[in-house]
């Protein structure tokens, strides 16, 4: 629920009370969040909205080395790549009851639904605002938060919020379920956005008369303000019929002025965290930790310059008898020293060598605990293999145990607060849009559920596909001396687990009923071999029985006829096993 309106309050009135509220709940965490983005990501702060919108001026003056921002990059492009790489599948949905996903029917509706969520994500903005803003944000300052609305044209239009624009608050379960955004137009935006009608009554005095004398490009402060719905009522339509609302107005407008009054289904803004302490709202990340050294770098390159101009360009000392004199420090050129004097013109400093060695060494250290606190030295370790041999798949397995012992944690967060989320928002959004095809009866009503199969969870469960790979191979060491023992084992359901961890195309592998059916086919082609094949031995024995000599009294045969009596041999011969007497 959202915060409740006080004795004569206006509904204007309370959204900009709570507007203060978490202004100042964020203003606390301002300043660190500013020297981080001074020192690492300087583009991506905006706590000034309306004096830094369109602002082109340098923004990075302390970041004397990129590193610190190369790091950060890399760290962003891993995440994309190994989490939501739009080059492969990433996302598999599921029912709750494991036997009902893995019927055929609806094993086949589940993976088309995924290929479809899939092309929504890929027509849309969705992997642009990953890879701009939230991976970089939240490597950086602990915290992004994206917004998903519907679009009529691409289905989904995502929004990359910058540090400033938004402000944040929690349930009582933790979880991210209200944001205020402060954010600056131009008077044309707000009046092609909200007055498409051509009503210009929703704005203030002050934007009415800046669009009329023509000053399009002035700045306009809005607040959207997105919170759970007091007033939801499922029989309703309309903002009261959606479960979260969202008011738009406009900052310094008169009382009782809207500029848009709706609502979502969904709550429509994704904000993870990259690790949280007890209730905060907003997270922390590996920027925060790298920020001491990310800062020695910056003074230490600073450090390298003077020591440059230094050596290069020297302070000078000299005899008074030198002033007025022609004196240079000009490469080349002389300078003429006063006869019979011992004048002195010289570096009145000299910069040890070392000193630049030393310097460079301290640089070289600072930089790579910087990659390390990003992970970037992980993430590298193979493309930079220069090595003739590349790596061995033990060493890239090594390499990815390494990232995810580090990295493990982290997806425990991106998981509910990320994915799951962005998922959720786009299967409701198509689902309005009639993009997915009809479910089949068993799992009409049912809720899906969403599991990840990009590298790095496949990575992390990893330990499932060597805990199969270790009981196979055990078992087949003691089969040497005892068969039976792997009767013990379950073929088929070990080919089914190991599906589910790689996250293979489930058209690749049948379930129970297909795999029956092509047993029942192989057993029935079996069966009717093995029939061939004796009724084609009889006839060979038959064959070869006629082609056997007339029996005699002293071989097998005869004394076997005779025993039978007359008309034993008489059957025999008109059976044709024997030739008829001429």
């Amino acid at each position: 629920m959202s915060t409740q309106r006080l004795p004569g309050e206006s509904e204007r009135q309370r959204i900009m009370r709570r507007y203060g509220e978490l202004k100042a709940v964020r203003a606390q965490w301002d300043p660190h969040i500013q020297d981080i983005a001074e020192n690492i990501l300087p583009r991506r702060l905006r706590l000034n909205p309306q004096g830094e919108i369109n602002r082109g001026s340098k923004l990075n003056g302390k970041l004397l080395d990129p590193e610190p921002l190369h790091a950060l990059r890399t760290l962003a492009a891993g995440l994309m790549a190994s989490i939501t790489s739009p080059a492969r599948q990433w996302l598999r949905l599921t029912t709750q009851d494991p036997e009902l996903a893995a019927w055929g029917p609806v094993k086949q509706y589940l993976h088309e639904v995924e290929v479809r969520l899939s092309r929504i994500y890929s027509m849309s903005n969705f992997y642009q605002a990953l890879s701009d803003g939230v991976y970089p944000d939240i490597g950086a300052f602990g915290t992004a938060c994206m917004g998903i609305e519907e679009d009529p044209k691409r289905v989904l239009n995502c929004v990359s919020m910058p540090w400033g624009e938004y402000f944040l608050a929690c349930n009582g379960g933790g979880e991210v379920d209200t944001c205020y955004r402060e954010i600056p137009f131009t008077v044309r935006q707000v009046v092609t956005k909200f007055c498409q009608d051509g009503n210009l009554s929703r704005l203030s005095s002050s934007v009415k008369s800046a669009y009329s004398r023509g000053s399009y490009e002035d700045v306009v402060l809005v607040i959207h303000a997105i919170e759970p719905n007091d007033d939801f009522s499922g029989d309703m339509i309309g903002p009261r019929g959606m479960r979260w609302s969202s008011v738009w107005i406009e900052k310094g407008a008169e009382e009782g002025k809207f500029l848009r009054k709706s609502g979502f289904n969904e709550f429509p803004i994704v904000a993870p965290r990259w690790s949280v302490t007890g209730t905060d709202v907003y997270g922390r990340g590996p920027g925060m930790e790298c920020l001491p050294d990310a800062r020695e770098l910056q003074f230490e390159t600073s450090r390298r310059g003077q020591l440059s101009d230094k050596i290069t360009d020297p302070p000078m000392k000299a005899s008074p008898t030198l002033r007025g004199s022609r004196a240079t420090l000009i490469p080349g050129d002389v300078t003429y020293l006063p006869e019979g004097q011992n004048a002195v013109f010289e570096p009145s400093y000299v910069v040890k060598p070392e000193a630049m060695s030393e310097n460079r060494q301290t640089r070289a250290e600072l930089k790579s605990a910087i990659r390390s606190h990003f992970f970037a030295d992980l993430w590298m370790r193979i493309l930079n293999d220069d090595r003739l041999q590349r790596a061995t798949a033990e060493e890239i397995r090594e390499g990815k145990e390494e990232l995810m012992l580090q990295l493990g944690p982290v997806l425990e967060h991106l998981n509910p607060e990320l994915l799951r989320p962005s998922i959720d928002i786009g299967f409701a959004i198509g689902l309005r849009m009639n993009l997915f095809p009809e479910p089949p009866e068993e799992i009409q009503g049912q809720e899906l559920q969403a599991e990840f199969i990009s590298i790095l969870h496949q990575a992390q469960k990893a330990t499932g596909l060597v805990a199969i790979r270790t009981l196979w191979g055990e078992a087949a060491k003691i089969a040497q001396f005892k068969p039976a023992v792997m009767d013990k084992l379950e073929a088929d359901a070990t080919i089914d687990e190991i599906a589910d961890i790689v996250g293979v195309n489930p058209k690749l592998v049948l379930d129970d009923e297909g795999v029956a059916r092509v047993r029942q086919v192989r057993a029935q082609q079996e069966l009717e071999k093995a029939q061939a094949q004796e009724a084609a031995s009889m006839v060979q024995g038959a064959a070869a029985l006629g082609k056997t000599p007339a029996p005699g009294p002293d071989n097998a045969l005869g004394a076997l006829l005779g025993t039978m009596g007359p008309m034993a041999t008489a059957g025999l011969g008109q059976a044709g096993g024997l030739p008829s007497e001429t």
